[in-house]
C-alpha cells in the first residue's frame, strides 16, 4: 500500500462531502429514504465520468474506492443527526434536520456560484 502523498498515490479523492451533499440530495429525489444500492447506482451514474480511475480500485472487501468513500459519508451524515441511525438494514433515510442542513447548504452554494459569476463579468 502506498503511503499518502506519495508519487504513486493519486492527489485527489472525491471529497467525503460532495459525496453528502449527493446522499442528501438523492434522498431528498426519492421522497426521503431509499436501498444502498440505490443511493449507490444514482452516485455511480452521476459521477461516472468524473471519478479517478484510482476510485474504482477495488479494496480488499472487494469494494471499490469510490462506494467504500460514500458509506463513509453516509455515516458522517448519520453522526450529527442528517440521516437516521435506526433506519432498517440496507435503508438510507433523510431526518428533519437533514433535510434542513441541505437546504442552507444548497442555497450558500448558489450564492458563492452568484458571487463567483459576478467577479468573472468584471
Amino acid at each position: 500500500m502506498k503511503a499518502m502523498g506519495s508519487p504513486d498515490m493519486p492527489q485527489r479523492q472525491t471529497h467525503d462531502q460532495l459525496y453528502q451533499f449527493f446522499i442528501l440530495a438523492i434522498l431528498i429525489k426519492l421522497g426521503g429514504k431509499a436501498e444502498t444500492k440505490t443511493v449507490l447506482d444514482r452516485i455511480g451514474k452521476a459521477w461516472q465520468d468524473k471519478l479517478s480511475g484510482w476510485e474504482f480500485e477495488a479494496l480488499k472487501t472487494g469494494e471499490t474506492r469510490w462506494k467504500n468513500s460514500a458509506k463513509w459519508a453516509r455515516k458522517h451524515l448519520q453522526l450529527p443527526g442528517y440521516l437516521r441511525q435506526d433506519s432498517p438494514h440496507g435503508i438510507w433515510e433523510i431526518t428533519y434536520e437533514g433535510r434542513q442542513h441541505y437546504r442552507e447548504w444548497a442555497e450558500t452554494l448558489k450564492k458563492e456560484l452568484a458571487g463567483n459569476k459576478s467577479c468573472g463579468n468584471d
